[in-house]
C-alpha cells in the first residue's frame, strides 16, 4: 500500500496552500513553510503529510527526509507513536518499489514502537512474507489481519488481493483469479490506479500459472496503464519487464509441445 498515514492537521487551507505550492514545482517552499509551521507548533508529526504529499507527486528522495527527520525528533522526544507512524510510512515506501527488506525492516520496527499490532500492519507483514517465499507464515499473517479487520474497514480490498495471491501459492489459481478479479474492480472504482496494476501483475502470474498467456498479456499491458495513469515509472518499468519475459516464454510455448 501507498504511504497514508496523516495525524492530526492544520486547516484544509494550509494544505492547499502546500499543495499549490508543490503542483508548481516548489518544492523549497513547501517544505520550509511546514516546517516552520510544525516547529512553532511543536508538532514535527506534520511533516509525516508532507512527506505523503511528495511522495505522491514521485519526489520520493524528498519524502525519505521528511520521515526521517520525524524519527529523529520524534525519539528525541520519546514520541514513539509518531515515530512508529514515520516508520510505517517508510516500510510503505520501500513495499511500492519492490524493496521487501527494506520494508519488512521499517514495518517491525514500527511495530516495536506500538503498543498493539492492528490488521494493517499485519497485513503489510504477510504481503513482506509473500515476497519472500514464505508462504505460511504468510498465510498466517493473513488469517489473523482478517480476524481483526473490521467489517467496513477500506482494508478489506487489499485483503481480498492478498488472499488471491495466497490461492495462487496454495495450487488455487482459479480462485485466485477470482479474488484478484473482484479486489482489481473496487481499486478501480476507489480510483486507486497504482493497487488496480498491481493487482493486474498478480493475476498476469496466476493467468501464466495457467499457461494462459494471451489473458496474461492483457493483464501486464493494462497494468502498465494504470502505472502510467498513476504517475510511477518504477511500476511501469515493472510491467514492461514481465511483457518482455512473457513474450519469451509464449515463444517457447509455440514450439515445445510439452507446454501444449
Amino acid at each position: 500500500m501507498s504511504p497514508s498515514f496523516l495525524p492530526a492537521e492544520p486547516s484544509q487551507d494550509f494544505w492547499d496552500a502546500v499543495e499549490d505550492l508543490l503542483d508548481a514545482g516548489r518544492w523549497t517552499d513547501a517544505a520550509v513553510t511546514v516546517r516552520a509551521v510544525a516547529q512553532q507548533s511543536a508538532r514535527v508529526e506534520w511533516r509525516l503529510t508532507l512527506g505523503t504529499l511528495l511522495y505522491e507527486r514521485g519526489q520520493r528522495h524528498l519524502a525519505v527526509r521528511e520521515w526521517t527527520d520525524v524519527i529523529e525528533a520524534a525519539q528525541a522526544n520519546g514520541d514513539w507513536p509518531v515515530s512508529a507512524a514515520a516508520h510505517h510510512n517508510l516500510a510503505a515506501m520501500y513495499r511500492d518499489i519492490g524493496d521487501y527488506r527494506l520494508a519488512r525492516m521499517f514495518q517491525q520496527r514500527a511495530l516495536s514502537l506500538q503498543a498493539d499490532c492492528g490488521s494493517e500492519e499485519l497485513l503489510q507483514l504477510s504481503n513482506d512474507a509473500l515476497a519472500a517465499g514464505r508462504w505460511e507464515l504468510a498465510e498466517s499473517l493473513y488469517q489473523s489481519a482478517a480476524e481483526l479487520a473490521e467489517e467496513d474497514s477500506p482494508l478489506l480490498t487489499d485483503l481480498m488481493a492478498t488472499r488471491g495471491i495466497l490461492a495462487g501459492f496454495e495450487g488455487e489459481p482459479q480462485a485466485g483469479l477470482r479474488w484478484l478479479q473482484q479486489a482489481y474492480h473496487e481499486h478501480v472504482d476507489a480510483d486507486n490506479r497504482l493497487h488496480a496494476g498491481k493487482d493486474l501483475l498478480n493475476a498476469a502470474a496466476l493467468f501464466e500459472q495457467l499457461h494462459r498467456f494471451g489473458w496474461a498479456r492483457i493483464c501486464l499491458e493494462l497494468a502498465r496503464e494504470h502505472f502510467d495513469a498513476a504517475g510511477d515509472l518504477n511500476w511501469v518499468q515493472t510491467a514492461s519487464q514481465s511483457l518482455a519475459r512473457l513474450e519469451g516464454l509464449r515463444r517457447v510455448a509455440e514450439f515445445d509441445p510439452t507446454w501444449n
